[in-house]
């Protein structure tokens, strides 16, 4: 929580630990992706994500697209509208563990963590140290 009790906001990209120019981006015409890291993409809002921690759990939210980053066994990771049953049922909400500036987000609904790899591409998967080391669990923020 910020001064007084106040939320935290912030912007940043979300660039993969193991593919160092990989980013994650949101767009209308492509859905979530992970993509080539560029300024253009960022300024542009598709690599952007803003971040608010109540002090609850945090969301990410795109800024180009105004959709929610949401986990689900049903559905996997997706964006999706953003909305505070969404947050408040796990869905919508991310915790950060790891080394400033470099973290895993586990999503509170399934217990599973954004995993990226050049086989099985953006997805939640199970938490894991070795996937954190190895990057594929690791985003830079």
């Amino acid at each position: 929580m910020g001064e007084n009790g106040t939320s935290e906001d912030w912007a940043q990209w979300m660039v993969n630990g193991k593919y160092a120019d990989s980013c994650m981006d949101d767009s209308p015409t492509y859905g979530l992706r992970v993509h080539a890291c560029n300024t253009a993409s960022y300024q542009n809002g598709y690599q952007m994500w803003m971040y608010t921690n109540n002090g609850n759990g945090i969301k990410l939210m795109n800024a180009k697209t105004g959709l929610c980053l949401d986990g689900s066994a049903a559905n996997g990771i997706r964006t999706h509208t953003c909305s505070t049953a969404s947050f408040n049922n796990g869905y919508q909400k991310w915790g950060r563990f790891g080394d400033p500036g470099i973290y895993m987000w586990t999503n509170t609904a399934t217990g599973k963590s954004i995993d990226f790899s050049a086989n099985y591409g953006l997805r939640l998967h199970t938490s894991s140290t070795a996937a954190y080391e190895a990057g594929y669990q690791a985003w830079r923020s």
